[in-house]
């Protein structure tokens, strides 16, 4: 501490004269020497710039990003080559990208094009960037991907690395148009487009090329790629890497799976992922990783887990007040709420998040207008919620290619509640033929959609279509499975064929109960009663099915400790204890750990 105190209390000239005596005495190779020239700003010397670099790589690989792009970008300014110099700025923008400094990182970026037009350390340097571009329109990252193959970049690792980036870029920006232009790109690109091919000279403990292609394959074909390449969860590409590699594979994995409607390998790979990122400090992916999981968990009713990464994520996120990825945050937080019953608290973080149709970016654009069209819903503004929330197809095309047909299935509840049923059908029948080739778990979504629509207008064969969607398994969509049950349910009330409804409605209530969708269980409980039947409310009794272990969990919880207290007396993981919880929650008929002193005894 006293030599801390000593350093840090010194005039910076006096520690800047140090660093450079020191330097001056170790021998060439030392790192301790690198360590002293890298803090002796200055220095002169044709070693200097060498001596920076290999500091930068030690501190990169310490986790300690923000000082590695510092390092690298002095090694640049006193390169003396260009090329050497765009290569040094194209590490530092990496590392500032990786670490959330995205104002930065663009500010390197603009250093490398200015120094060189040189394809290989153009894409070198785009390789790094990809968390920057995915909020950025991916019209221009196409076209720069592009122009680098054309002008000749041959690298096999460094072309998939490229695709990986555009295709990154276009699941963000969800631009059809763009699914298209990446597709195009693909085939022109020269290299074999098999995501499980072996690059020349690979290390299979840390190439990640492979995960790269997969990537760009599955977001420019979802529909093709299994058909292609086979099921994802019997593929090569699951077999872990090493080190830095294997959060890059675990990233880009995750992405493939969630695009190819595998919610399960998703939600798995995207939580490992969260792990690594925390572990080495990559803060500036940290936010976007966390946007894509919350919809993966959204798909299979986990609202609850889906609210904490989300809290979480958002302080992280919150420095950038009027950011795309803050506003995606916002939006998906005010969902989670809505769904459990708190649409009070998510009216306040809209109000936050601005105007819904006012974000250039489709995805915090799309996830503002479910949001919103969401609140008004649960306001009883079924009119408001149907002007909202059929934007997401305006004209009858996707505003955003993966996430608009997720919500499919809503568009037609709120279509009914609002009278709006015919112009729905037309509209979703274009955007269906629009949106090409669907993977089965999205042609369920349409048809599910489409079926209620027409349900609800009494035509021939489309309650059988429903039933026929409802005999397949729902557990991998628990809350849009239920979705349909309910609104067949009100199909058939309203022909007064209550006796047939019942069963569905029950079916319903567990499902939205499971998953913590309070404000949907309420509505159910309440159809169900109009048909004749009382359903159980939450209570006690739940709580005397819980093993010992959980009821004494549920008790401290109830008592207000937090996880990481609970889980020091149990000798567990604070994680583990959540995912208890999450399974405690459903069982006791509540959404969220401030209703557990309305059911616990404590």
């Amino acid at each position: 501490m006293a030599r801390t105190v000593c350093y840090f209390t010194a005039f910076p000239q006096a520690r800047t004269e140090a660093h450079a005596r020191l330097a001056a005495l170790l021998p060439r190779q030392a790192p301790a020497r690198d360590w002293h020239l890298a803090n002796a700003p200055g220095t002169a010397g044709s070693e200097v710039p060498e001596s920076l670099a290999r500091a930068a790589a030690v501190a990169a690989g310490a986790g300690r990003g923000l000082e590695a792009a510092g390092l690298w970008q002095r090694a640049a300014d006193v390169s003396p080559g260009s090329r050497q110099a765009a290569l040094r700025y194209g590490r530092a923008a990496a590392e500032a990208d990786r670490c959330g400094d995205l104002s930065w990182s663009r500010q390197l970026w603009d250093r490398v094009t200015t120094l060189t037009d040189d394809p290989a350390v153009l894409g070198d340097a785009l390789a790094g960037i990809g968390n920057q571009l995915m909020w950025q329109p991916a019209a221009p990252t196409v076209a720069l991907a592009e122009r680098l193959l054309t002008a000749g970049l041959d690298d096999p690792r460094l072309v998939r690395a490229v695709l990986a980036v555009a295709a990154r870029a276009v699941f963000t920006d969800g631009d059809p148009a763009a699914v298209r232009r990446l597709r195009t790109l693909i085939e022109q690109a020269a290299v074999r487009t098999d995501p499980i091919a072996d690059v020349p000279d690979a290390d299979p403990r840390g190439d990640v090329s492979d995960a790269h292609l997969a990537l760009a394959m599955a977001v420019a074909d979802p529909a093709g790629w299994t058909s292609r390449y086979g099921p994802l969860r019997r593929s090569p590409l699951l077999r872990p890497l090493t080190g830095p590699a294997e959060r890059i594979r675990l990233l880009s994995i995750a992405g493939v799976a969630w695009v190819l409607d595998d919610t399960e390998i998703a939600a798995d790979h995207y939580r490992r992922s969260l792990d690594a990122i925390r572990a080495d400090g990559s803060a500036g992916v940290y936010a976007t990783a966390t946007v894509m999981m919350a919809e993966v968990l959204f798909d299979l009713g986990l609202f609850e887990e889906a609210a904490g990464l989300l809290d979480d994520a958002e302080v992280v996120a919150g420095r950038d007040l009027a950011g795309p990825v803050r506003q995606a945050i916002l939006a998906q937080r005010a969902s989670s709420l809505i769904r459990r019953g708190e649409a009070g608290r998510a009216g306040r973080l809209l109000a936050a998040a601005g105007d819904p149709a006012a974000p250039a970016g489709r995805l915090a654009r799309y996830l503002l207008l479910r949001a919103s069209a969401q609140l008004a819903a649960s306001q009883g503004d079924p009119v408001t919620a149907y002007e909202r929330l059929r934007k997401i197809f305006d004209g009858g095309r996707a505003l955003h290619h993966v996430l608009s047909p997720r919500s499919v299935v809503e568009l037609a509840g709120v279509a009914i509640d609002a009278g709006r049923r015919d112009e729905t059908v037309s509209l979703l029948l274009t955007a269906e033929e629009a949106a090409g080739r669907r993977t089965p778990r999205r042609q369920w979504s349409w048809s599910a959609a489409i079926g209620l629509l027409r349900a609800d207008a009494g035509e021939p064969g489309a309650e059988e279509t429903l039933r026929d969607l409802l005999a397949e398994p729902g557990a991998q969509r628990p809350y849009e499975y239920a979705v349909v049950e309910f609104r067949l349910a009100e199909a058939l009330s309203a022909q007064r064929r209550r006796t047939e409804a019942r069963p569905l409605l029950i079916s319903a209530l567990d499902a939205f109960t499971r998953v913590g969708a309070a404000s949907d269980a309420a509505i159910v409980r309440e159809k169900l009663r109009a048909t004749g039947v009382r359903a159980a409310g939450s209570g006690l009794t739940a709580f005397d099915e819980l093993t010992p272990q959980h009821q004494l969990i549920a008790r401290l919880a109830a008592q207000g400790l937090s996880n990481r207290a609970i889980a020091e007396r149990f000798g567990l993981a604070p994680r583990t204890i959540g995912s208890y919880l999450y399974q405690i929650y459903p069982k006791l008929g509540i959404a969220r750990r401030g209703q557990l002193r309305d059911v616990v005894r404590l």
